[in-house]
């Protein structure tokens, strides 16, 4: 029996619109939500900066310290802000999923039950260290599903408007006009 290949799931999810009402909460949620996330962006893009001044400049304790309170500040602020905390959750818990699986699956008997144990662990420690240093890019994946969100609500309400409602396009067919 042939195993059937389990099929990627995509990163990023479409909206699905049933009525235009749903479409323009969505829009008008998603224009609030952006605005928002853009102030997250901001306030990532600065403790990025200031993750960046910690690791590779020296710095003497007087400056270091309370950079440090500001980057780790920073870094709550700019998920309470911008967002994108579950988004960051289901990313990073695939990828611990996935390290853990090559230690239960690609390695001999006696020794898979040791590397899954520890290769699931070193991947769940690995999550806080990616949700501290890499905001930027976690705030950013949800600026991108919000967008896209966004998006699919106007181009589904685009098809909404009076004229367009019944025929998609504008276009009634000629046998109706009469």
């Amino acid at each position: 029996m042939a195993r059937k290949k389990r099929e990627k799931e995509p990163m990023f999810t479409e909206m699905q619109f049933d009525n235009a009402q749903y479409a323009m909460e969505v829009k008008q949620k998603s224009e609030k939500k952006l605005e928002r996330c853009k102030i997250g962006l901001m306030i990532a893009g600065v403790v990025q900066v200031a993750w960046l001044l910690l690791v590779f400049v020296p710095v003497p304790d007087v400056i270091g310290i309370p950079l440090l309170v500001i980057a780790l500040g920073g870094v709550i602020a700019s998920y309470i802000v911008g967002g994108g905390l579950g988004l960051a959750l289901k990313a990073t818990w695939k990828v611990a999923k996935s390290i853990g699986w090559f230690g239960w699956f690609c390695v001999p008997f006696p020794i898979d039950i040791f590397t899954g144990i520890a290769l699931t662990m070193l991947a769940l420690i690995m999550i806080p260290i990616l949700f501290i240093f890499i905001p930027l890019g976690l705030v950013l994946n949800n600026y991108i599903q919000i967008n896209k969100d966004k998006k699919a609500a106007e181009e589904y309400l685009k098809y909404c408007t009076p004229d367009n409602a019944a025929y998609g396009n504008g276009n009634v067919p000629e046998a109706m006009e009469n």
